[in-house]
């Protein structure tokens, strides 16, 4: 049976609707198409200005029915796709779905115009989605204003849900985020705990419920201290960045450089957290990595304990007979106001197998 979930007696039924779901999705994708680009030629000849009119995506609010987020879409799709024509072309034709075309054209280039639409025709929704996002964040990690953009996009929102429950929705600079989530993680333990057959758990996301109560009971620990008590100490905080050595030194603007399980860095980023981190060498392919006057085998999988140090900003180290590797400062890093907490920083630094 094609359908076998379905009643031998409905298959012809089954087939029937699964056409024509197919049919009418194109036919709403092809009409979408056509609001893009009507939407963009609307917005060139400015016909939505007018007393009262906040902007275009409040016109179409106004008049078509669209939320603020989806007319700033229609907007932005409509006119991306004046350098797409082929994929403008597939989305009229009813090819290429609304949630499809939005994803393409924020990375998609004349230049790379078909890699994108072959791309798009053979994945699902959900799939590429991912992978335009990854293609986002490792693109927004080269920008030269990066550090700056993150810093001003940083912040902690709050949501009262139509249940009565508290939303909380932080935006945090990578390095950060790795702290919170290893404080989270170091009450969690690794593992899930098992749940108690007699008082069972009634979350409906049992891992992630945990999570929430470990980030309360982190809260009930500073209101039972006192917050000035725990700005006070010097708290080791571990960081766990992996670069490689030629783009942290300048010698090739290619290379890898990110948090261990997480986002992406850009340069700036590293050097500024290398400036106040135990720097070790590590080589993949376990030749001796070079480190000062010391040589000393390793492998990526191996991490050394780490020693707390200050977040005062200060100097990148300098060469010395030590285990730790120079990195020479290169642009300013981005202002930050120091907190009076220690960082344990471990700076892992990829290097070449070939080079001595």
């Amino acid at each position: 049976m094609e359908f076998p979930c379905v009643s031998p007696q409905r298959q012809e039924l089954a087939k029937a609707l699964e056409q024509r779901i197919g049919s009418s999705s194109a036919l709403a994708h092809s009409a979408l198409a056509d609001a893009c680009q009507a939407v963009a030629e609307f917005d060139e000849i400015g016909g939505w200005c007018a007393p009262g009119i906040r902007s275009f995506a409040h016109w179409l609010a106004i008049n078509a029915g669209f939320n603020l987020h989806n007319g700033s879409e229609l907007l932005r799709v409509g006119q991306a796709l004046r350098v797409l024509p082929r994929i403008a072309e597939a989305f009229s034709e009813g090819r290429l779905s609304f949630d499809k075309v939005r994803q393409i054209t924020t990375v998609a280039a004349p230049a790379t115009e078909d890699v994108f639409l072959e791309i798009a025709l053979g994945a699902s929704g959900s799939q590429l989605a991912r992978i335009c996002s990854s293609l986002r964040r490792i693109a927004n990690a080269d920008a030269p204003d990066h550090d700056q953009r993150q810093m001003a996009e940083r912040g902690l929102w709050t949501y009262l849900d139509e249940d009565g429950m508290m939303r909380l929705v932080a935006k945090l600079l990578p390095e950060d985020a790795a702290v919170v989530m290893a404080a989270i993680e170091s009450i969690n333990g690794s593992k899930p705990v098992q749940p108690d057959s007699d008082v069972p758990d009634p979350a409906e996301e049992p891992w992630a419920a945990r999570r929430a109560d470990a980030l309360v009971s982190m809260a009930e620990h500073v209101l039972a201290r006192g917050a000035t008590a725990l700005v006070g100490e010097n708290t080791i905080r571990q960081v766990v960045v992996h670069a490689d050595i030629n783009l942290l030194t300048g010698e090739s603007p290619d290379g890898r450089c990110f948090i261990e399980g997480g986002a992406p860095l850009s340069v700036e980023a590293a050097r500024r957290i290398g400036c106040d981190a135990e720097i070790i060498s590590v080589t993949d392919s376990k030749q001796p990595a070079r480190s000062g006057a010391e040589s000393r085998w390793t492998s990526t999988t191996r991490h050394s304990s780490l020693r707390s140090t200050s977040d005062q900003p200060r100097p990148a180290p300098a060469q010395t007979n030590s285990r730790r590797s120079p990195v020479p400062p290169s642009a300013p890093a981005t202002s930050r106001v120091p907190s009076d907490r220690g960082r344990a920083a471990f700076v892992q630094v990829n290097r070449d197998a070939n080079r001595t």
